[in-house]
């Protein structure tokens, strides 16, 4: 009887992520399957794999489907030794390790449109890099690839250090000083022991990091547009223009092949090394290590090129109109060579008043995208918190099966689930209102899946002593699990924040009024028309990222301590 009622208490937990899972991803992957076996409007007319056949004879379609996959191979073997060694960097930068993790982790909320200026300032034809060795079409050519991977590490890396750092603190100091006791060397100790217990750390990084190289798409997309240099064109460019086209079989088929790959992905990842950790439950002496000069110096130097486009981002809002047209006309096409040195040499609020008083799109537009993102994270974090409890401590009947089909469908970007979705919205009257933005940002089950493993490492022990003092279910969610949780609820929300504030397909494809698009839209239409416009607006969109990253900053390194001898 008792387990009856735990595995019903665990089911109605999880109802609501377990129902936004399959409304907006599983059932609508069902009819995308479907739908690629037919051709024609609706239904259409069974063909059997005709389409997929005419698939793998398209040209832009293979080459997509090769550069979406060299990217993120690319991405993963860059990202996580990476994010290893700066993590284990920061061990050693003692009082300096928050600050330092903070740097790394800015460009995760520095708006896509600024970022891409910033790209375009050094890598365009007539850009800074172009003053070294000439005119050249970097973002034309080939070497389109290395700048569109060199921009996701950057953004993306510090993410993967904080939770590699914060995994490095629960691995207990016994087992180092037995390894040291054996002779072990420093090299010896990362792979006997660093390593082993980092696995489940290191399964979230990756998924994490494979899911933000399918996001990478936003940069390819300002950068280049719907057909960019043949490096980065990539699935996501294929299925989108094909969703334009109304060529829903062609859609259909490629995202099924995308979910194939995506799930061979998966379960090479739950069947290697990294799927079969444990968290490591927090033991053994904690010592705090001072602060050593190499590391903290040469962290110090690379927090540098993390923060300098913000700083960049900022300076330049305060350039004069003639200011800009110096340091930036070769971008606007005015033909010469790009300026080094674009500090401002006066100070202009020009820039400030135009936004402020001769721009009210500006400002209704950037409280629509702070409305929504505050829905999001009421939403996100609500659902998660309910479905991470439930998968963490209780069992009832498909939970494993459920699991396993959060975790995979996590990772498909947007454009795997676009045609059902856009009807699934449809038919719900949601189409071309805010709330076609707002369910599937509240239902993303990256939050539950963020919040189980958070709420794994939480020992069993305490809740059983909390339920022997009279507290019910929702009491020991809300006392107990989110206190041990808080620094996984901050990223959530932090991340949520990111995702709705920096959201540009969606409002593109679900809202057919132009004047109803959120501020990132906006932004982005505005890309590289009137500049110093562009700077302000970058700064004030990035307040609210901003001061949401300092506010939580401190809770998602709170574990970002230091524990044992980490070699």
């Amino acid at each position: 009887m008792r387990r009856r009622r735990e595995a019903a208490t665990g089911l109605l937990l999880a109802s609501p992520a377990v129902v936004g899972l399959l409304a907006f991803l599983v059932l609508p992957f069902g009819y995308t399957f479907l739908r690629s076996f037919t051709t024609g409007l609706g239904w259409g007319r069974f063909v059997g794999l005709e389409n997929y056949a005419q698939l793998f004879g398209n040209r832009l379609f293979l080459l997509a489907l090769k550069n979406t996959f060299l990217f993120l191979a690319c991405g993963l073997a860059l990202i996580l030794p990476l994010s290893l060694f700066l993590a284990l960097l920061l061990q050693k930068a003692g009082k300096w390790g928050k600050p330092l993790a903070l740097a790394l982790l800015f460009p995760m909320v520095l708006p896509v449109s600024a970022i891409v200026i910033v790209v375009n300032l050094v890598f365009a034809e007539n850009g800074l890099l172009s003053q070294i060795t000439g005119p050249y079409p970097w973002m034309d050519s080939s070497f389109a690839f290395v700048i569109l991977l060199g921009l996701y590490l950057w953004k993306n890396v510090g993410i993967g250090v904080v939770i590699l750092l914060a995994g490095l603190t629960t691995i207990p100091g016994e087992l180092y000083e037995s390894a040291n006791m054996d002779g072990a060397g420093k090299w010896a100790r990362l792979v006997k022991v660093t390593l082993p217990m980092l696995r489940p750390e290191l399964l979230v990084v990756t998924i994490l990091s494979a899911l933000n190289a399918f996001k990478n798409f936003r940069e390819a997309f300002v950068l280049g547009g719907d057909h960019p240099h043949e490096s980065i064109y990539m699935l996501q460019h294929f299925m989108n223009n094909n969703f334009e086209n109304m060529n829903f079989p062609r859609l259909s088929v490629a995202a099924v092949v995308f979910f194939v790959l995506l799930f061979c992905l998966y379960a090479l990842l739950l069947k290697s090394p990294l799927g079969q950790g444990e968290p490591a439950l927090e033991s053994g002496s904690r010592h705090a290590i001072p602060a050593k000069k190499g590391p903290v110096l040469c962290l110090a130097l690379l927090s540098l090129l993390f923060v300098l486009p913000v700083a960049l981002t900022v300076a330049c809002s305060f350039l004069s109109p003639q200011e800009v047209q110096r340091v930036f006309g070769p971008l606007l096409g005015e033909g010469g060579t790009a300026v080094a040195g674009a500090l401002p040499q006066g100070f202009s609020l020009m820039g400030y008043y135009e936004v402020f008083f001769a721009t009210p799109d500006y400002l209704a537009k950037f409280w629509v995208s702070l409305l929504l993102a505050v829905g999001a994270i009421a939403g996100q974090v609500a659902i998660s918190c309910l479905g991470g409890f439930a998968f963490a401590f209780y069992d009832f009947p498909g939970k494993r099966l459920l699991y396993g089909l959060l975790c995979l469908f996590m990772l498909i970007p947007l454009q795997v689930t676009l045609l059902p979705n856009y009807i699934l919205l449809d038919q719900l009257g949601t189409l071309n209102t805010y709330w076609a933005l707002l369910l599937p940002l509240a239902f993303a089950p990256l939050g539950t899946f963020l919040l189980t493993q958070i709420f794994r490492s939480v020992p069993a022990d305490i809740l059983h002593a909390a339920r022997l003092d009279g507290a019910g279910t929702l009491q020991v969610l809300v006392r107990v699990l989110l206190p041990c949780g808080k620094g996984g609820v901050s990223t959530l929300v932090v991340l949520t924040l990111i995702e709705s504030w920096n959201m540009v397909e969606q409002p593109l494809i679900y809202l057919q009024d132009v004047g109803s698009y959120p501020l990132s839209v906006f932004l982005a239409s505005q890309y590289m028309e009137n500049l110093p416009f562009q700077f302000v607006c970058s700064v004030l969109s990035l307040l609210p990222l901003a001061l949401c990253f300092l506010y939580f900053g401190g809770d998602i390194l709170s574990n970002a301590g230091r524990k044992g001898d980490a070699p």
